[in-house]
């Protein structure tokens, strides 16, 4: 069975999450909230067969969607993925597709900012600039540049 953890008890442990994004999501950030691919595809209103390509295989480069009314959104790459090897690995019938579907219905965080330092200054990301929000587990605290 598994055991719930109460928001106190997370701040407990990890005062600070942090989160890395480009300086153009900040904006739509602001408006709409840190959402996942997923929840973005949704108030985009995006079509089936784009979804399909955005949702459920590996983007090798950032990609834009625009909305007239909520503007522009940016879904991140996901270039260290590879289909091929995902396949080898995933059980139970799980297809890459499938993983890559439940990996865009979420928004992912960092513990702390060691981590997230080794992100952004991996060689996928040459002079990248990125913007890395901290938020306090229980309040929103900010946002600093890492470019």
């Amino acid at each position: 069975m598994d055991r719930l953890v109460t928001p106190e008890q997370l701040a407990t442990k990890h005062p600070r999450l942090y989160h890395l994004t480009s300086p153009e999501a900040l904006d739509g950030i602001r408006r709409h909230g840190l959402l996942s691919t997923r929840q973005l595809l949704d108030l985009f209103e995006v079509d089936d067969e784009t979804r399909l390509r955005l949702e459920q295989k590996r983007r090798a480069k950032t990609a834009t969607i625009e909305h007239p009314r909520y503007g522009r959104a940016f879904l991140t790459d996901n270039v260290p993925l590879s289909e091929k090897s995902l396949a080898k690995c995933l059980e139970d019938g799980l297809s890459p597709q499938d993983w890559l579907q439940m990996l865009n219905s979420r928004v992912f965080f960092w513990p702390d900012i060691r981590g997230l330092g080794d992100l952004a200054q991996a060689k996928l990301n040459p002079n990248r600039e990125r913007i890395i929000l901290v938020l306090d587990t229980l309040h929103w605290s900010g946002a600093t540049s890492t470019g």
